[in-house]
């Protein structure tokens, strides 16, 4: 995931940037903590969501909040449409409708990430699980007729079976 840290009310938010999400969410449990004034008001939603596992997510309504996106020279304050999420599992997704909005410009490859106002704003790439094994060499070469597919197990020595997980063969 990539990450960014954005101020809001005084809390530090740590968004992931998720641009297979069409919408910016928040968790409930991060509004309630922004919210303890009770200054900000959910509006309905007027729309469903469902993770891409087809898993129905429950949305509590939108609410829009002063954001303070952090720059390597200077800040960027703008408002921000969350939709409040109930269990939502992180303390907020930023997705497409607002990376355009704000005229986001993500760099995959080099890892950066400018807005117009503010320059270089600052993120932080983090992995999952563990990405210690970049490669493995099959020291067996094996040729397979064109357009077909197969299944292939490796069995790598002094690898803990609970660590073990799927992963990409790249062919030569």
């Amino acid at each position: 995931y990539i990450y960014f840290t954005v101020n809001v009310r005084g809390f530090d938010l740590k968004l992931g940037i998720d641009t297979g999400s069409a919408r910016t969410l928040i968790s409930e449990e991060m509004f309630s903590a922004i919210n303890a004034d009770k200054k900000f008001h959910i509006h309905p939603a007027g729309t469903s969501f469902e993770a891409v596992n087809g898993t129905k997510i429950e949305c509590l309504g939108y609410v829009k909040l002063p954001v303070i996106f952090y720059g390597f020279d200077k800040n960027y304050e703008g408002t921000v449409r969350f939709y409040v999420i109930r269990d939502l599992g992180l303390q907020g997704l930023f997705g497409l409708d607002e990376l355009s909005r704000h005229q986001f410009d993500i760099n995959m490859w080099d890892r950066t990430c400018f807005q117009p106002k503010a320059g270089q704003i600052i993120i932080e790439v983090m992995f999952r699980e563990d990405r210690s094994i970049r490669a493995v060499t099959i020291a067996e070469d094996v040729t397979l007729p064109p357009l077909s597919s197969c299944d292939i197990s490796v069995e790598i020595k002094n690898l803990n079976p609970e660590e073990m997980s799927e992963g990409i063969i790249n062919p030569r």
